[in-house]
């Protein structure tokens, strides 16, 4: 869609989206205030130009089927309205939930998904061919669910950490052998995870920033854990912040071939 498009969508909606968001009452919009925030910047570059490019109708969270004993009891809706940034061009929802509400009791497993396990073996097998990690070290995924792509580096002889929030799953692929820590991933844990378990070799992420708020967290994080991250960024530090030593010696020179 051109932005001038999205412009144009956004006008002739504003007054629909209003009304769809008061579809929810006030007593449930107090209940929600602690739940869900709204965001001033955008996610990806920080700027604060954004539009409405598609209004939606506020709904339930996904997959968070009722039980029988449930069935009357009334869900809470978020909102599910589109922004486009005007700065970078990402498209995003604003309103941000509470993690802990959308993931610790997740219920979607990978391994349900016609023909994804086969994907993520023949994934497995790429990456290997690729990458040629040594024998021994350290995989993890971010977002690992039930574990099914981590079984497959693991048949690589490889050691491999899963990191996901949903309680109930992390636990189920722990013990199916691949062990994953119930959590969400930070740069908290990554140093955590590193100290304890050393550097990654690799780390994958399907289908996940586009389910976080914390970017630059998330990336930090990775390229905390990454030994080959951790290597470059040493590498970049020492070119552009070196050793006394080193800082005289580059003036020397310049001076020299100033005529100093």
């Amino acid at each position: 869609m051109r932005p001038d498009s999205a412009s144009s969508v956004a006008r002739e909606s504003t007054q629909f989206s209003g009304l769809l968001n008061r579809v929810e009452t006030d007593e449930m919009a107090t209940e929600m205030s602690a739940d869900v925030f709204r965001r001033s910047d955008c996610r990806l570059c920080g700027s604060t130009d954004r539009e409405l490019v598609l209004p939606l109708v506020p709904t339930p969270v996904g997959e968070g089927y009722a039980t029988a004993d449930r069935l009357s009891d009334v869900q809470p809706c978020y909102p599910m309205d589109l922004f486009m940034c005007r700065a970078c061009g990402h498209a995003e929802f604003p309103d941000v939930i509470n993690p802990e509400i959308l993931y610790r009791n997740y219920l979607y497993q990978t391994s349900v998904s016609l023909g994804l396990v086969e994907h993520f073996r023949g994934y497995a097998d790429e990456v290997v061919r690729l990458v040629k990690p040594a024998a021994g070290s350290l995989v993890i995924d971010i977002g690992s669910n039930d574990g099914s792509l981590l079984k497959f580096f693991k048949g690589h002889a490889l050691r491999v950490l899963g990191v996901d929030p949903a309680q109930e799953i992390a636990r189920g692929a722990t013990e199916a052998g691949v062990e994953t820590l119930p959590d969400f991933f930070t740069l908290d844990l990554a140093r955590k995870i590193r100290r304890e378990r050393g550097p990654a070799t690799l780390i994958t992420a399907n289908n996940v920033f586009a389910n976080i708020d914390g970017l630059v967290d998330v990336a930090a994080g990775i390229r905390e854990l990454l030994a080959q991250a951790r290597a470059d960024q040493r590498r970049l530090d020492s070119r552009l912040c070196p050793t006394p030593e080193r800082a005289a010696e580059s003036v020397a020179i310049s001076r020299r071939a100033d005529g100093a």
